[in-house]
């Protein structure tokens, strides 16, 4: 049966991976405990899907980081080992409020080579939404992208929004692009906004903070 890996599943499988409820094995893993602890019980009927408490990072991490503490922001979906850098207008004006930091959480550690051999899984499908942390997941997943994966769901940072930390696009399409994996397509759920005018509409226009990219293996080798 097909394998989907889901890391950072906030608020469940996501939308795209709904058609393959019931078709495929779904491991959902996040940060969050209490999170886990819903979709557990939530998903508690679904044999094929299985939810786990972890904080993914890279293998070099990992030697040297068993736990590691999470940033619980305002904004539901925005918990992230980065600290929000609360001066840039993202922040500050479009979701204000929603980057302040209201609890610390210290959550295991492990990797995605590592989970899927604890699990023994080969994950066709990918999905990595861990708000900025994205690289460091993909920088412990050499097995899974060398011999199981062909194709990933990615968020990409295209401006900076936590302290310290580069936008993420440029460094995860060249990780990818080192894999064999070529861009397909981003898609951008609205996730712009214009700060200099009033007007809007109902296109994506403005600056481009983020949205999820789509890469697969080349056609030839999917088809072979």
């Amino acid at each position: 049966m097909l394998t989907i890996l889901d890391i950072g599943c906030k608020f469940g499988i996501h939308p795209s991976n709904l058609p393959f409820i019931d078709i495929a094995n779904h491991v959902l893993v996040d940060a969050d405990k209490e999170e886990i602890e819903y979709l557990q019980k939530h998903y508690g009927s679904h044999e094929n899907i299985q939810c786990m408490n972890y904080a993914l990072t890279s293998t070099k991490e990992r030697r040297d980081l068993k736990s590691i503490s999470i940033n619980k922001y305002n904004h539901p979906g925005g918990d992230s080992i980065l600290k929000p850098d609360l001066e840039q207008f993202y922040w500050k004006h479009l979701r204000p409020g929603t980057g302040e930091i209201h609890e610390h959480e210290d959550v295991n550690t492990t990797t995605v080579d590592e989970l899927c051999e604890k699990l023994d899984i080969s994950p066709r499908f990918l999905k990595i939404d861990i708000e900025g942390y994205e690289l460091k997941a993909l920088q412990g997943a050499e097995t899974v992208l060398k011999k199981s994966a062909i194709c990933l769901r990615i968020e990409v940072e295209f401006n900076t929004l936590y302290k310290d930390h580069a936008p993420s696009a440029g460094p995860v399409m060249e990780h990818l692009r080192n894999k064999g994996f070529e861009l397909m397509n981003f898609e951008m759920f609205g996730n712009s906004f214009s700060p200099y005018s009033i007007y809007h509409n109902s296109a994506t226009y403005g600056q481009l903070v983020g949205c999820d990219a789509i890469f697969t293996r080349p056609v030839d080798y999917i088809l072979q």
